[in-house]
C-alpha cells in the first residue's frame, strides 16, 4: 500500500466514521446543531466524502496491482480484497438509488442500510490486512466507533423499552383527514414541552400499527404535561388512528426542532393545510396576549377547499384576543397555488424585516422558498420546518 492510497484509506475511514455519529437522532444533537436537517446535512457531506476517498484508495490499489488479467483473477482468491470489492459494490448501489428522489422512504431506507453492510466490508478487509502499527489500533477505534453509533441509531431506538410510554386520552376527528390525538405522560415524567413549534417522534404500539417512528407537531402548552397533535392521515399508520383506544400505549422521542425560538416584532407565516400546527403551536399559548404584545403577525394559510380547515373556532378566539392578527385564508381549488403576486402584495404589508416562517407539505415549503426567492427576501429571514422521517 503506497502512502497516498494510505492517506486516503485513513481519511476515508475517518470520514465515514463521523457520518455514521451524524446519523444519530437524538433531542441533544439536535440542539448542538440547531436542527436534525443540518445534522443529517453534515452525515450526508461526510458519508459522500468517505465514499469517495475510498473509491481513491481502490483505484490506486488497482493500478498498482496492473491491469493484466491474472492480476485481476488472482485479487479474487484473496479474502481481504474480496471484502474490498464488496465493500465498493455496496457503496454504488447506495449512491446510486441515494439520488432517486422518487422512492419510498421504507425502499430509500432499506438501501440505505446497505451502507452499514459495506461499512463492515471495510473493517474485514483491513482485519484481513491487520499489522501491529499504531494505525491498526486507529482503525480498530474507528471501527468501535462507528459501529456503537449503528447501535444507537439503528437498533436501540427499534426496542421495546426505548421512548417515553404516553397513552392515549382521546382522539377525536378534525375533518374527513385530520384527527386530534391528545396523550396523557407517565405519571413520573416532567413535561416535554419546553418551547413552540416544536415536534416528536410517535411510536404507535397498537395492534396492526407498524411500529415505525413518525415526526408530529405538538400543540400543547409550554411545561403542560400533555401532547397534543392534530394529525393528517397520509400513511398506514395514520390511516388507523381512529382505531385507538383510550389507554393504548404510544412511545415519544423528542422534543426536535428549531422553527420558532423566539417571538420577532414582525413575523409572516406561510402556512400550507395541517402546517399551520406550528404557529397554532404558538398562538394557543396561555399567555398570548402577553407573548405577541406590541407584535405584529401576518398569516397566510393555504388549504385545498374549507372542509379541510381545522380549529377555526379557537382561531376566532385568538383573532379577538390579538387584533393585530392579519389571518388571509387561501383556498387553492378555487384560486390555485399561491403565486408571486398574492405573496409580494403581503410582502408589502409587512415590515422588510419580518421574520418569514413556512411550514406544510415538502412540495408546499419548496413552492414558496422559490417565490420567496424570486422576490429577494433575505434567506436569512426564512424558517422553515421541515421534518426529518
Amino acid at each position: 500500500m503506497t502512502d497516498l492510497s494510505s492517506a486516503f484509506a485513513l481519511m476515508g475511514l475517518t470520514s465515514l466514521a463521523l457520518s455514521l455519529i451524524l446519523s444519530i437522532r437524538s433531542a441533544c444533537s439536535d440542539k448542538v446543531f440547531k436542527g436534525l436537517r443540518n445534522l443529517f446535512i453534515l452525515h450526508h457531506y461526510t458519508a459522500t466524502t468517505g465514499i469517495a476517498l475510498i473509491f481513491f484508495h481502490g483505484a490506486i490499489e488497482v493500478a498498482s496491482l496492473g491491469f493484466e488479467l491474472e492480476s485481476l483473477t488472482a485479487q479474487w482468491q484473496e479474502p481481504g480484497l474480496l471484502w474490498a470489492w464488496m465493500a465498493v459494490l455496496l457503496f454504488i448501489v447506495v449512491v446510486y438509488f441515494a439520488r432517486i428522489n422518487s422512492l419510498k422512504h421504507k425502499t430509500w431506507l432499506r438501501i440505505h442500510r446497505l451502507g452499514i453492510l459495506a461499512w463492515f466490508s471495510c473493517l474485514m478487509h483491513i482485519y484481513a490486512f491487520r499489522s501491529n502499527d499504531w494505525l491498526f489500533t486507529y482503525y480498530v477505534s474507528l471501527g468501535l466507533l462507528g459501529t456503537m453509533a449503528i447501535v444507537r441509531s439503528q437498533i436501540l431506538p427499534q426496542l421495546a423499552c426505548w421512548g417515553v410510554p404516553f397513552k392515549v386520552k382521546s382522539v377525536n376527528s378534525l375533518n374527513s383527514n385530520v384527527f386530534e390525538l391528545i396523550l396523557s405522560p407517565p405519571a413520573s415524567e416532567n413535561s416535554l414541552v419546553t418551547s413552540t413549534a416544536q415536534y416528536y417522534y410517535l411510536r404507535f404500539c397498537s395492534k396492526n400499527f407498524s411500529r415505525q417512528w413518525h415526526p408530529f407537531t405538538c400543540l400543547s402548552n409550554i411545561n403542560e404535561g400533555e401532547l397534543k397533535f392534530a394529525i393528517k392521515t397520509l400513511g398506514n399508520d395514520t390511516q388507523q388512528l381512529e382505531n385507538l383506544k383510550i389507554n393504548d400505549r404510544v412511545d415519544v422521542e423528542g422534543p426536535f426542532g428549531h422553527l420558532h425560538e423566539r417571538v420577532a416584532d414582525h413575523e409572516l407565516w406561510i402556512v400550507g393545510g395541517v402546517g399551520i400546527n406550528p404557529l397554532l403551536s404558538c398562538l394557543m399559548q396561555g399567555n398570548v396576549e402577553k407573548m405577541y404584545e406590541k407584535k405584529n403577525i401576518h398569516v397566510i394559510h393555504a388549504v385545498e377547499d374549507e372542509k379541510s380547515l381545522i380549529y377555526q373556532n379557537e382561531i376566532e378566539e385568538i383573532k379577538k384576543k390579538l387584533p393585530q392578527l392579519d389571518y388571509q385564508l387561501w383556498i387553492t381549488s378555487q384560486k390555485g397555488f399561491l403565486n408571486s403576486f398574492e405573496l409580494k402584495k403581503s410582502l408589502t404589508k409587512v415590515s422588510k424585516n419580518s421574520e418569514i416562517y413556512v411550514a406544510g407539505p415538502p412540495l408546499f415549503i419548496n413552492h414558496v422558498k422559490k417565490l420567496l426567492k424570486s422576490e429577494k427576501v433575505n434567506y436569512k429571514k426564512i424558517h422553515t420546518e421541515e421534518k426529518i422521517k
